[in-house]
């Protein structure tokens, strides 16, 4: 759906992802992130929005909840991040219904 757009804006990010694949360097069920990329389009996001006042909070689930692209986007400025199920709950607040027997642990989780 975005490919057309990935390989006109970032033609290096996607040869190096085929590359690494090719190599088989990239394990099953992964995904492949523009770390530099995440940093930089946070930095612009994050100043205009504080800029207008606002706070950015980012979604953990659409990245696949990689610790290193949450690096990059705090790095970049982002205030904070927000989960919408359960694996994320221990990452910041969560957008979804707790289930009942989930309740107590999730109450009693350190936020990071």
């Amino acid at each position: 759906m975005f490919l057309q757009t990935l390989l006109r804006r970032n033609p290096r990010f996607v040869e190096a992802a085929v590359e690494l694949h090719q190599a088989g360097r990239i394990p099953a069920n992964s995904c492949v992130l523009d770390l530099d990329a995440i940093q930089v389009n946070t930095v612009g996001l994050c100043g205009e929005a504080h800029r207008l006042g606002l706070s950015v909070y980012a979604m953990t689930k659409q990245i696949g909840r990689a610790p290193s692209a949450l690096a990059a986007m705090t790095f970049g400025g982002v205030d904070g991040f927000v989960a919408v199920d359960m694996p994320c709950a221990g990452r910041g607040g969560c957008s979804c219904r707790t289930p009942s027997r989930a309740r107590s642990a999730v109450v009693g989780a350190r936020i990071r």
